[in-house]
């Protein structure tokens, strides 16, 4: 699914963890989830989009 989203609306997905899971009583395995990112954005430019410049105009940090 999240391949699926990344896929039509790329321009306006950011990469979220919910890291450090304080309200969860199943923490999530950190490493399967990095991994994850390898299936939802292939390229190291759709990771860059994904992890850098969509958060970066999201929060304006630029």
């Amino acid at each position: 699914m999240a391949h699926a989203l990344w896929r039509a609306h790329g321009d306006r997905c950011v990469w979220g963890s919910d890291w450090p899971h304080p309200s969860q009583t199943h923490i999530p395995d950190a490493a399967a989830l990095v991994a994850a990112l390898a299936q939802i954005a292939p390229s190291e430019t759709e990771r860059q989009r994904l992890l850098v410049d969509n958060p970066q105009r999201l929060y304006r940090f630029a």
